[in-house]
């Protein structure tokens, strides 16, 4: 919303904190392939594709997660927005002070959260959701519904059971008669936007290890309460693992929660 400057709390350790305290860090650097048997990493710097390899005695994968793409015939293009990094966040804040109308696609935690933020702000928003109900993995029907009618009430349109088909550049066409520029097309209805906010969730970027461990919920890599892996001596940690909840009774994938031990 902007009441605070949250961007200057967003600041990592930097590469020379990390180097005083004798850790070598390596920048522009891509990991290539892992291979868990004989403890090799093979790795490209950038500008040069030569392979480089190294090996580890332990090795710690936090390779995160990437926003799932949904499978549509349309165009991906700069009115078509993620939620995933701060570059993200500043693209949104700058799509938020010049744009007027907005589709969010997925009425999860995140995609409902947003709606919000972009209709306090005084936009025209609509949720679409492929689901018959939106928050469907974080409450019951009857509280959807309730919160679905408080969005409603305060003039969020709220479309589920609406599968998101394509979305196809209107900037230049007759069909934006109010001078909207992408057109999000469903099933049953076509919805003109100044932009779009992709928000259906994360997948583990797991790739490295795949074939070579235990792979669980959703793709992530299964790790036991303490984030060991099937290999040893290799541990996963953060959204490209599993999560191990008190609560439930198999590990499943929860990207950006904080991990339970025991």
């Amino acid at each position: 919303m902007g009441k605070n400057n949250l961007a200057s709390q967003s600041t990592y350790t930097s590469t020379r904190e990390l180097e005083d305290l004798g850790i070598h860090v390596k920048t522009r650097t891509t990991i290539e392939d892992i291979n868990t048997t004989t403890k090799q990493l093979t790795y490209t710097e950038k500008d040069d594709e030569t392979p480089l390899t190294d090996h580890f005695d332990k090795l710690v994968l936090a390779t995160g997660s990437y926003p799932v793409i949904p499978p549509i015939r349309g165009v991906i293009n700069d009115n078509v927005y993620f939620v995933k990094n701060k570059q993200d966040a500043f693209a949104l804040r700058k799509f938020m002070d010049k744009k007027k109308v907005v589709a969010v696609m997925g009425g999860g935690m995140i995609g409902v959260e947003l709606a919000r933020i972009f209709q306090k702000k005084g936009m025209e928003v609509y949720i679409v959701q492929a689901g018959n109900r939106i928050l469907n993995k974080y409450v019951d029907e009857e509280v959807g519904e309730e919160i679905r009618s408080l969005l409603e009430k305060e003039g969020i349109k709220v479309h589920t059971s609406s599968l998101v088909l394509d979305i196809k550049d209107i900037s230049s066409s007759k069909l934006s008669k109010k001078g909207q520029t992408i057109a999000v097309y469903t099933e049953h209805k076509q919805i003109n936007v100044d932009g779009v906010v992709v928000a259906i969730g994360f997948r583990p970027n797991s790739t490295l290890l795949m074939d070579q461990v235990l792979i669980g919920d959703r793709g992530a890599i299964e790790v036991d309460e303490y984030m060991r892996t099937s290999a040893d001596d290799i541990f996963a940690v953060g959204d490209c693992a599993t999560t191990t909840m008190k609560q439930v009774e198999h590990k499943i994938y929860l990207p950006h929660a904080l991990r339970c031990f025991p």
